[in-house]
């Protein structure tokens, strides 16, 4: 269990959504959480490692965020910390009555 006074970094939440291109159209891109996307947040840095990728060497790094339990996050979404996107890898399944949930991200690498 997280104690509060380790929850101590901000991080944002942030969803995949169509906007206006300004020419007419729509474009594909981030954007932050409709309902309180920036909240508090203990973050427990990972493991990393590297792979091939699309012919070339790609970077990865894996960290966990542990926040107040929510509802309304999925894995489809991801996390800006410290102007760094990571990828929500996995959610946990405890219900809402769970104070703290973990959520595991890894940086680097497509969605």
């Amino acid at each position: 269990m997280s104690r509060i006074g380790r929850l101590d970094q901000r991080i944002t939440f942030q969803s995949f959504t169509t906007a206006p291109d300004g020419a007419g159209g729509k474009v594909k891109t981030w954007a932050d959480l409709g309902s309180v996307p920036t909240v508090w947040a203990q973050v427990v840095p990972g493991g990393g490692g590297e792979r091939f990728e699309e012919e070339r060497q790609a970077a990865r790094q894996s960290v966990t965020f542990r926040v107040r339990t929510r509802a309304d996050l999925t894995e489809a979404m991801r996390i800006l910390w410290d102007g760094v996107a990571y990828n929500i890898r996995s959610l946990p399944d405890i219900g809402t009555r769970e104070p703290y949930m973990r959520i595991e991200t890894e940086r680097g690498v497509g969605s």
